[in-house]
């Protein structure tokens, strides 16, 4: 009788440690929400010629690949509504939403500000949002191309300390982790260390318990470039997919943007987009199996900027915009890119 008695206060002072602990405000564990084990979600930023809005650029381009994206990705501003966002949501049912926070023009003090707290409550309401959202994950793209120095993420605005890179990125987690958001995915996601305009992004990591994804944004602009190349070569020996596809990280790996252009738009050696499109595929598979997700930038901002839309046109033999956009569909509809298998 005294055994069972005693295992009875111990079952209650458990309880009631538990109980204590609870409520206490405490900052749960990190939950990691899981990619699929194998293959690459897709994802679209979709911008089409003429005045549509982007649920209806975005459900367009469905039609024309015959599937659905596994994610949609779009640019928010520090305060801005999310009415597009909740369209998309409610009207595609898209799994994973990427949202690229925050869309300028910001002040170059922005990452000091945030660090300081004075971004706090701009934060707490997308924090509030995507948690009000539990059927869909959140990859939030925090300061995206912080390695850029044209960008006002960077640290030529103050004082080339990463530091007070961190110290801004781990504050926003923290908001995120103290309101118990559980539907949000962190992903740090430096440029293409492609020019010296782009530095090297090591310094910069928050650490792994602030980070779920880490992502890229690789362009071949002047030359083509492979997926393959894209993700494993840059300057100074720069190899982007080496470094972060390790144990030391252990993140899933993503393209946050990428593009291809007309293939008239690069000098030789080059190969038609459909081709290109093929060899992508095969690399995916075969070389950067860390990678867990694919955002294709299917826009172009503005007639005078490099055109990354599937069927821009093209002027050479096979590679006119429909045999161009054939090409992407095949790489979307492989089944390698449908992890989900919706």
């Amino acid at each position: 009788m005294r055994q069972w008695l005693a295992i009875l206060a111990v079952v209650v002072i458990v309880g009631v440690i538990g109980t204590v602990i609870l409520s206490s405000g405490a900052p749960p564990k990190h939950r990691r929400l899981a990619f699929p084990a194998r293959g690459v979600l897709l994802f679209g930023r979709v911008n089409l010629p003429g005045n549509a809005t982007e649920l209806r650029d975005f459900q367009s381009r469905e039609a024309q690949l015959g599937r659905k994206y596994d994610g949609f990705m779009t640019y928010v501003g520090a305060s801005a509504a999310m009415s597009n966002v909740e369209s998309v949501i409610r009207t595609d049912r898209t799994p994973y939403v990427i949202l690229s926070w925050a869309t300028g023009p910001l002040p170059p003090t922005v990452i000091p500000g945030i660090a300081a707290g004075r971004y706090d409550a701009r934060l707490t309401t997308l924090a509030d949002f995507i948690k009000a959202r539990p059927g869909t994950t959140f990859i939030l793209r925090l300061f995206w191309e912080f390695n850029y120095t044209g960008g006002e993420w960077n640290d030529t605005h103050y004082g080339g300390n990463p530091a007070v890179f961190i110290a801004a990125w781990r504050r926003a987690v923290g908001i995120f982790r103290a309101k118990r958001v559980p539907n949000v995915l962190f992903d740090w996601n430096p440029i293409r260390v492609a020019s010296a305009a782009s530095q090297d992004p090591r310094p910069y990591y928050p650490g792994n318990h602030f980070v779920d994804v880490i992502g890229t944004d690789a362009y071949p602009k002047n030359v083509q470039l492979s997926c393959y190349q894209l993700a494993t070569t840059g300057v100074n020996g720069s190899d982007w997919y080496a470094e972060f596809s390790g144990k030391k990280y252990g993140k899933p790996l993503m393209f946050g943007e990428v593009g291809i252009q007309s293939t008239d738009h690069y000098p030789a050696p080059r190969i038609d987009r459909s081709a290109w499109w093929r060899q992508c595929l095969a690399d995916l598979r075969r070389k950067l199996p860390a990678i867990r997700a694919f955002e294709y930038f299917d826009s172009q901002a503005s007639p005078n900027k490099p055109n990354w839309l599937a069927d821009a046109p093209g002027s050479l033999a096979g590679d006119s915009g429909a045999q161009a956009f054939r090409g992407y569909r095949a790489f979307a509809k492989s089944s390698y890119l449908d992890p989900l298998s919706r």
